[in-house]
């Protein structure tokens, strides 16, 4: 069942076999959608975002996504935390990483995804592509 729903999914925002992946962390493995199919999601839905910066500092930030399309609406929250080993975030960009996760989760959660256990490659340091994974629907 899940995998059909994705399938159809993946067909109906027309993702391509880059766009669409699993990956293994630790025992766990996730489904991911690059940063490149999260847009195509978005801009084939139009739907339209609007954020909130809640905390905006030189190594913290949080951010809040308002998704809308129609009289439908999401809300999320998303953080960075730029502290070496104890943080989420690897980069100077906190406020934008913040940004980047806020509306991958924002378009995931409006349009199914996330109930399905899809993730944006956006949302975690270890959903980066590599170069040997598996792609889920494409097999």
């Amino acid at each position: 069942m899940k995998k059909d729903k994705l399938k159809e999914l993946y067909e109906k925002y027309k993702l391509e076999k880059d766009d669409f992946w699993t990956q293994k962390v630790g025992k766990n493995t996730y489904t991911i959608v690059s940063r490149t199919g999260v847009e195509k999601i978005q801009n084939q839905e139009q739907i339209n975002v609007s954020y909130d910066a809640l905390v905006v500092g030189d190594n913290y930030c949080a951010v809040k996504c308002i998704a809308r399309k129609d009289k439908k609406f999401i809300e999320t929250f998303s953080s960075a935390l730029r502290n070496g080993k104890q943080g989420n975030c690897y980069t100077s960009y906190v406020l934008e990483m913040a940004e980047k996760r806020a509306f991958a989760r924002a378009v995931l959660k409006f349009t199914e995804f996330y109930q399905y256990g899809v993730f944006s490659e956006d949302e975690s340091e270890s959903f980066k592509k590599k170069e040997k994974t598996i792609n889920l629907i494409t097999q």
